[in-house]
């Protein structure tokens, strides 16, 4: 319940186990730096970007914002949002704005109000092996925020770049925005360098029908089908029931007989799922283990 923002850090620190609910109970502008955590080490001459640290095994819900929001991390620290659960804030669970080298893996988001995962103008982040249910607003999974001049330092301005970053076995289901995922198409433009994107072996779905896919201000497309044929994204994804429970502990867990099961693609740098068992685990009972997607 605090008036703008319920926490914030330097570098290196550790969130764990920890319940931030219901700030910016004073409804500040969710867009600058309100909801339950913001990190930012500073703006051009503020800081030099090296903000880091893991955040995770938390409950982050009820925000009137952001869930969790890093800004402006640039520097060469570990920024890890893993195994937390993301619940009813009131824009995106997790952003990423301005920031090289992050990791989001194992979290479970849903009904927050503007989606589950932004990334905004950052390289290099990786997003793994997380189920997004129910959220609402624009995009459930959304790469976005260029043209965007950065700093000057005197001999010309520097733009923010869309570089190397992966979306795998990953989980949207029963999304509420208007689109499943947006990506921004390959460029070269100087001030709009967008290449080396990676996002394959999640799955889609809504029980009513109705996905949608874009690339930003090229095209769309109202089936994964489509989205496959017309882009080089998301070959190895699927869009069938992913048989989740919402009565389980946690919930939304995928049944056994669940096509998330063994199905995720491999080498991934995760060792364990949201509730710690091993991953990859052979869920299926086939004798081989591979890890689910999710």
């Amino acid at each position: 319940h605090n008036g703008m923002l319920g926490l914030t850090f330097g570098t290196n620190a550790l969130v764990r186990q920890c319940t931030i609910i219901s700030n910016n109970c004073r409804h500040f502008n969710v867009d600058h730096h309100a909801g339950g955590m913001k990190i930012i080490p500073g703006i051009c001459g503020g800081g030099d970007g090296a903000a880091g640290g893991v955040i995770e095994e938390s409950e982050i819900a009820w925000n009137y914002g952001y869930g969790i929001w890093f800004d402006q991390c640039t520097g060469d620290y570990p920024r890890i949002v893993r195994n937390n659960y993301l619940h009813h804030n009131q824009a995106t669970a997790v952003m990423i704005e301005i920031s090289k080298g992050a990791q989001v893996y194992n979290n479970l988001m849903v009904s927050n109000g503007n989606g589950g995962i932004r990334l905004s103008a950052s390289d290099g982040i990786k997003v793994y092996h997380n189920t997004l249910v129910g959220n609402s607003g624009w995009a459930d999974l959304y790469v976005y925020g260029i043209p965007r001049a950065l700093c000057s330092d005197g001999s010309g301005i520097t733009w923010a770049t869309i570089v190397s970053n992966e979306i795998v076995n990953n989980a949207v289901y029963d999304s509420r925005c208007q689109y499943d995922l947006v990506l921004m198409p390959e460029s070269t433009s100087a001030a709009q360098v967008v290449r080396g994107n990676l996002c394959h072996h999640n799955l889609y779905y809504r029980p009513g029908g109705g996905l949608r896919f874009a690339l930003a201000g090229v095209a769309s497309w109202n089936s994964l089908a489509d989205w496959q044929t017309h882009t080089t994204n998301d070959a190895d994804s699927l869009s069938v029931d992913p048989l989740l429970s919402a009565s389980t502990a946690p919930p939304w867990a995928p049944g056994p007989d669940s096509p998330l099961v063994d199905r995720g693609a491999a080498g991934l740098p995760v060792n364990a799922d949201y509730r710690s068992y091993p991953r990859p685990l052979d869920g299926n009972a086939d004798g081989t283990a591979e890890p689910d997607r999710g």
